[in-house]
């Protein structure tokens, strides 16, 4: 074989050893998802205000006052025979709850117990539960309290003539009950 013959086969090896240039791919971006936010309990959405209105009933065994919502199931009822009966509508879960009241004339907390999505609570009829009568007629915002849960806020605006009479009934049925106690 001749030199000319054996340098061009010797070049040939030479290539053939030698790797094929690498072409450059780019890959897209990896895809990093979106952190999720857990909302925590103080930026969570709160209860809703809902706006009340007032109705009354008198009748001999029983005065009644309802602040219903102008939309939707939440109300109070304080229905006075005896004692003094206090019933929110709009709570849930069951167990022990309370019903708070809040406003111009005063605040006040009964004991409750929560079942079926009421909240009910029983009182004395007698004079500190007359004031907190008063108070909840001049206005103001209900609500059911169970552990760190909160019902709606229901506000009633101030009663009129139409409580001031309704409380009538309530000291006519304190009389009775007190002339029960002593006769």
């Amino acid at each position: 074989m001749d030199r000319r013959c054996w340098g061009v086969l010797v070049a040939v090896a030479v290539a053939g050893c030698q790797a094929a240039p690498v072409r450059q791919v780019a890959s897209p971006p990896a895809r990093v998802p979106a952190p999720v936010r857990v909302p925590d309990a103080a930026s969570a959405p709160g209860p809703a205000r809902i706006a009340g209105r007032w109705s009354f009933s008198v009748a001999r065994a029983a005065c009644v006052a309802r602040a219903g919502a102008l939309h939707g199931p939440v109300a109070v009822t304080i229905r006075v025979d005896e004692a003094v009966h206090v019933t929110m509508a709009g709570s849930r879960g069951s167990g022990p709850a309370a019903i708070v009241f809040a406003g111009p004339g005063g605040t006040w907390r009964l004991r409750a117990r929560s079942s079926g999505g009421l909240a009910s609570a029983t009182r004395p009829l007698d004079d500190a539960g007359v004031a907190e009568l008063l108070a909840a007629i001049d206005g103001g915002a209900f609500s059911v309290a169970a552990g760190q849960w909160r019902s709606d806020t229901l506000t009633a605006p101030e009663a009129g003539v139409s409580g001031r009479d309704w409380i009538g009934c309530v000291r006519d049925r304190q009389q009775a009950a007190a002339r029960a106690l002593s006769g």
